[in-house]
């Protein structure tokens, strides 16, 4: 190994390691740009035997994965996940290892379950090795119906950019990327005294496969997870701020130390002044859950109380009893906002709920199917179906997609 292709496969591994200075980011930005194709793929290869050396892999199952690592679409722009490196829309060797790092942690341990998935397409050897067949689905987006206190309903995602309505003195504004903005106007004077229009309350809607920011009047901002929903008032002029929600709802709350904030979630209460929290609270799932980011957070349930900190979540069961756990990995649980389906030790079912709700999709086991293995790591949302469904594969599981509904095989 030549003296620039060991301090090539030096500061790959630091890179993936997240341990490069910026000077010695530059220096790995120059080394790529002067290697060829084919001796930075020798040097993934490298990498990957070093970090497979003592772990339970078959050899199909070892060059499987390294087929998967090796997989890249040139034509698509990566990101890094380290800012020493900077990102090249023209350098091919470049996009490989943005997407090698991105992939490589998948790659690991993926003979145990474990995935990561970058955004680029899997194509060549791992396709074809794949059992998966059938139709795709493209993945959810920003959608969203807006009902406005008269009932009229408008549906954002076909709607214009720019001022939507007015609702008293409350413009509704909707701008790029799925945002949507109120701006709160002045009160309306009578006889020279300041006074409070109304109170009309809207609600924001996201089906099956949809996704939609709010930015409430008094400026705090709200993500809305698919099949969700949120009502609120388009002025914040009461003694408390209050709205009410379904689904999964991401909250940063804008502080007001005299008026604090409320949320209402079917048995649940969460009081707040100032803070970041999520609360998931599909139907379909064990129970209500509120994860506190940051801040100080007062959730209510029944005749219970806990107060949370930050890194805490509190769940509300269907029996009613409000449990505190203390150490949750808040990551997992906001992923989504970060567009990532991020798995925490998730069993099938689990995984299958949320790709349901993404892909508007139903979800029939058959009989002998493994839905109780478990998974860990992470998948972008911005992936068709079937993408997700082989990732999934290579941990062994199986599907058939028939139209819109999904059946897990034995």
């Amino acid at each position: 190994m030549t003296m620039a292709s060991s301090t090539l496969l030096r500061l790959i591994k630091g890179y993936m390691d997240h341990q490069l200075s910026e000077t010695e980011g530059a220096e790995l930005s120059r080394l790529i740009d002067e290697t060829a194709d084919e001796e930075l793929k020798k040097q993934l290869r490298s990498i990957w035997e070093d970090y497979a050396a003592g772990r339970d892999l078959s050899p199909t199952r070892s060059q499987l994965v390294l087929d998967y690592i090796l997989a890249h679409d040139r034509q698509r722009e990566g990101k890094p996940d380290n800012p020493a490196l900077p990102a090249s829309k023209t350098n091919p060797a470049r996009h490989i290892l943005m997407w090698v790092v991105a992939a490589s942690l998948f790659a690991l341990v993926v003979g145990y379950g474990v995935f990561m998935i970058s955004r680029e397409r899997i194509t060549g050897q791992v396709a074809a090795r794949s059992g998966y067949s059938g139709e795709d689905v493209s993945a959810g987006g920003n959608r969203a119906v807006l009902t406005l206190a008269g009932g009229r309903r408008i549906i954002l995602d076909s709607a214009r950019n720019g001022q939507l309505a007015s609702q008293g003195n409350t413009s509704i504004i909707k701008g790029d990327s799925g945002l949507l903005t109120y701006q709160a106007g002045s009160y309306s004077t009578q006889n020279g005294n300041s006074s409070p229009m109304p109170l009309q309350y809207n609600t924001l809607s996201t089906p099956r496969g949809g996704t939609y920011q709010l930015v409430l009047p008094d400026g705090s901002k709200v993500w809305l997870n698919a099949a969700s929903s949120i009502r609120y008032p388009t002025a914040f002029t009461a003694k408390q701020r209050q709205v009410e929600m379904t689904g999964e709802v991401y909250f940063e709350i804008a502080p007001r130390k005299n008026q604090p904030f409320k949320v209402k979630v079917n048995e649940m209460e969460v009081d707040v002044l100032g803070t970041h929290f999520d609360i998931n609270a599909y139907t379909d799932e064990s129970a209500i859950k509120t994860t506190l980011l940051t801040g100080k957070v007062k959730v209510k349930g029944g005749e219970q109380v806990r107060m949370l900190t930050a890194g805490q979540q509190v769940r509300l069961n269907r029996q009613g009893q409000l449990n505190l756990i203390r150490h949750v990995d808040v990551a997992s649980v906001v992923a989504w906002k970060r567009g990532l389906f991020y798995f925490d030790n998730a069993d099938l079912p689990t995984i299958m709920r949320q790709l349901s709700r993404w892909y508007d999709i139903a979800v029939v086991y058959k009989a002998g199917s493994d839905s109780g293995r478990r998974f860990n790591g992470q998948v972008f949302r911005s992936l068709n179906l079937s993408q997700v469904l082989k990732v999934l594969e290579l941990g062994g599981i199986h599907f058939r997609l028939e139209a819109k509904k999904l059946i897990v095989l034995p």
